[in-house]
């Protein structure tokens, strides 16, 4: 089974499209109110679909229940949220995000797995590195990132 590990600040959203928004209307963004990137979106959504992937959401999002709602009312508009099996654990320590997702892998008890993870803040993952593509907040996830997420695949595919 292949799983994405999935921030959705800096990746589903970006600062490009906040600063295209901004200067079309003058009105900031908080919190949940950033837009999603279509284009993002529809890449996440290729990703998963051509690594049969299923998602787990590691995005502080999933600790409060509008970003939850939000976030699964837009995965529905694009057909993927039927993809999504859990959300990792609050875990409060240093590098907090792979803790998380090495929590989550821990009460995981399929094998034969493989991870991937998409995330701006990248440079907490230390055991994780390899697993993870770094995703530039600007431009969030782009299609060039789809090539880089079959080849994570790949690469722990071959190792086994």
């Amino acid at each position: 089974m292949n799983i994405i590990f999935l921030d959705v600040d800096g990746v589903l959203n970006n600062w490009r499209d906040a600063e295209i928004h901004y200067e079309k209307t003058h009105e900031p963004f908080v919190g949940t109110d950033w837009p999603f990137s279509k284009e993002s979106i529809e890449v996440l959504r290729k990703i998963v679909l051509e690594t049969n992937s299923k998602i787990v959401i590691s995005s502080s999002w999933r600790s409060f229940r509008e970003g939850r709602k939000i976030l699964s009312e837009k995965l529905k508009e694009y057909d993927i949220f039927k993809y999504v099996i859990g959300k990792t654990p609050e875990v409060y320590e240093k590098n907090r995000r792979e803790c998380e997702i090495l929590e989550y892998l821990k009460s995981f008890n399929e094998k034969d797995k493989a991870i991937l993870i998409l995330d701006d803040e990248y440079e907490g993952f230390k055991k994780l590195r390899k697993y993870t593509i770094e995703i530039d907040s600007y431009y969030g996830l782009q299609k060039k990132h789809i090539e880089q997420s079959i080849n994570i695949f790949k690469t722990q595919e071959d190792s086994k």
